[in-house]
């Protein structure tokens, strides 16, 4: 498993919008972001959240009349490295806490 960055929830809130949709510009994930997300945000910041994706590899941008950016890592393989570094952290005797708060 390759060590990723962490990602704010504003982040990885545009991110499932992008795995939703797998290919849209900024403005289209804007647009989604605020309908089905109840995330208001402007183009502008949807962007600097893109340019930070792009820089850790969750996404790849390409030109078509528009700039599109598309999801590099699948959304499931981005769930099950969530879960295991959330069993290493509660690992030991609080296991038994952390699963019977789930």
């Amino acid at each position: 498993m390759m060590k990723r960055v962490n990602l704010s929830v504003c982040e990885m809130t545009v991110m499932k919008c992008i795995w939703d949709i797998e290919s849209a510009t900024a403005r289209r994930i804007a647009d989604r972001l605020g309908r089905v997300y109840g995330v208001e945000y402007d183009e502008t910041s949807v962007q600097r959240f893109l340019k930070k994706l792009l820089r850790a590899g969750f996404i790849d941008s390409y030109v078509g009349p528009d700039v599109y950016y598309a999801p590099v890592i699948e959304e499931e393989e981005y769930k099950r490295e969530q879960q295991e570094r959330a069993l290493k952290l509660w690992r030991g005797r609080r296991m038994n806490r952390f699963v019977s708060g789930l």
